[in-house]
């Protein structure tokens, strides 16, 4: 549910369903990723940075939590390098990894790259929520592309009607 990005129902599910002990090791775990999770996506620094620090090792095993606390902190060179060192175990998590990577390369101005990952994430992606975003990140591209096109044409317009 959490990488679906359904994280209201996830939390219901800890809260009312969850048979385990809870204060039991994989319940604060399962806690501590939607929470890291949530603030993600709200783009929360201080929080996802908090959590971060408070997390065991299992948690910070994980290079793509790391990575995600670069983008947050706007340290998008540190992250690429991060990233790019960082051999992915799963197919799910080397989505993830070309959705950042895309994500920074875009912020440091570098399109092709960018486009490149955004397009292994559209492959690839399935059913992911970086899936849609990437989507949205070429739509956007796409736009962006057309508005700057009748721009120049309209300049040259211009200057061809003024002679």
């Amino acid at each position: 549910m959490m990488g679906n990005a359904r994280l209201e129902e996830s939390r219901r599910y800890l809260n009312e369903e969850w048979s385990g002990k809870k204060k039991e090791r994989l319940y604060k775990q399962t806690v501590l990723n939607l929470n890291l999770v949530e603030a993600y996506q709200q783009q929360d620094a201080d929080r996802y940075n908090e959590l971060y620090d408070r997390a065991d090792r299992s948690i910070k095993r994980n290079k793509l939590f790391g990575a995600e606390k670069l983008f947050l902190e706007h340290q998008y060179k540190q992250a690429i390098d991060f990233l790019e060192g960082y051999r992915v175990r799963t197919a799910y998590d080397k989505v993830i990894r070309s959705y950042l990577l895309g994500q920074c390369y875009d912020n440091l101005g570098d399109r092709k790259n960018a486009e490149d990952c955004m397009q292994y994430v559209l492959e690839y992606g399935n059913t992911m929520p970086c899936k849609a975003k990437a989507e949205e990140w070429f739509k956007h591209d796409r736009v962006l592309l057309c508005v700057l096109t009748i721009h120049m044409m309209c300049r040259a317009l211009r200057r061809y009607w003024r002679g």
